[in-house]
């Protein structure tokens, strides 16, 4: 499939920073809070007070993970124009916000300028995940199939310090946030900084949403998949993560995935990591072992793990990535062929 018609789909170069940090008392900075929050922490019992963060940010998004060793009420605003969302990973039955406990389909709201204020207990631990506000907005004012929410609305909304969102919606979320978050700690980072914007961006609308489209018309279901099929292309080996397609068609990731399952059959996830499968299985076909690797060929269609990505290999093609590679004759057995 050749497509000359539109530019290569490439990502800007946007500086991703990934770290841990831990706090061991109260009078201490948190370097990536004070990024964040004008706050202070108070310690309400005896005994260990650590605060461990695990974070992942550009200068407009931000993803941390944080667990509590002691009890503390954090009390804080946000800086700058941003708005932000925890979801509780553990413990969260206890833990009480603005003066209330939150309920298991509860996700507490936060946006610069409103205090926020918290009590946690050892244990507790969320995801927190803050992006910029005039970044959504504009991004989401480009042309899509549904009508973007309307943060304004949410947030002056009377009352409005809560997300009430469907548990399975919400689990799903949980568990993409933290697989994104380990995925770029320190080591071999396996995105652009760009990339993790177009997921917390993603992720924001997803939540945010009070009724993701369910019901997708043929016709436009159609004009989506071929677009997300023509930006894969463009892409280059690798592809295009499906963050990054959401971000492109503004639309949301279950419009997307409705969309692939009634054109294709599978969603966008699985549809393109056969496609990344295929073309490797090309590559190692048409390769020789004297020249190139699986390993090389699995970094050139993005898969990281050579475990993983023999697995599913293995699974679609009934045979290992060595097998492959090694039915093409080398250079030696070609000469005395």
């Amino acid at each position: 499939m050749a497509i000359t018609s539109k530019p290569p789909l490439t990502l800007p170069d946007v500086p991703l920073l990934a770290g841990r940090t831990k706090t061991t008392d109260p009078a201490e900075d948190n370097q990536v809070f004070s990024l964040l929050y004008d706050y202070e922490m108070v310690q309400l019992k005896p005994g260990d007070f650590g605060c461990g963060l695990e974070f992942a940010a550009t200068s407009r998004a931000t993803l941390y993970s944080d667990q509590y060793g002691g009890s503390l009420h954090c009390l804080g605003v946000m800086l700058g124009d941003q708005i932000g969302l925890c979801i509780p990973v553990s413990n969260s039955n206890d833990a009480v916000w603005w003066g209330q406990s939150i309920k298991k389909t509860q996700v507490p709201l936060g946006r610069s300028g409103k205090a926020v204020h918290v009590t946690f207990h050892p244990g507790h631990h969320n995801l927190v995940a803050v992006i910029d506000r005039k970044f959504c907005i504009e991004r989401w004012q480009r042309p899509g199939v549904a009508a973007p929410p309307d943060i304004d609305e949410i947030f002056n909304r009377s009352g409005q310090q809560f997300l009430s969102v469907d548990t399975a919606k919400l689990n799903r979320w949980r568990v993409r946030l933290a697989d994104l978050l380990s995925r770029n700690l320190p080591g071999p980072m396996t995105l652009q900084g760009a990339a993790f914007e177009n997921e917390i961006l993603t992720a924001f609308r997803s939540l945010l949403e009070s009724a993701e489209e369910c019901v997708v018309k043929d016709s436009v279901a159609r004009k989506l998949v071929e677009t997300a099929l023509d930006h894969v292309e463009l892409a280059g080996p690798r592809g295009a993560a499906v963050a990054d397609l959401c971000a492109e068609l503004n639309v949301s990731r279950r419009t997307l995935e409705v969309a692939f399952r009634n054109v294709i059959g599978m969603s966008p996830l699985k549809y393109l990591n056969q496609r990344r499968l295929c073309r490797a299985f090309t590559a190692l076909k048409q390769a020789s072992s004297e020249e190139m690797s699986v390993a090389d060929i699995a970094q050139v269609y993005g898969f990281h793990e050579l475990g993983r990505f023999a697995g599913r290999y293995k699974a679609l093609f009934s045979e290992l990535p060595r097998e492959t590679l090694r039915q093409r004759p080398t250079r030696g057995q070609r000469m005395l062929a």
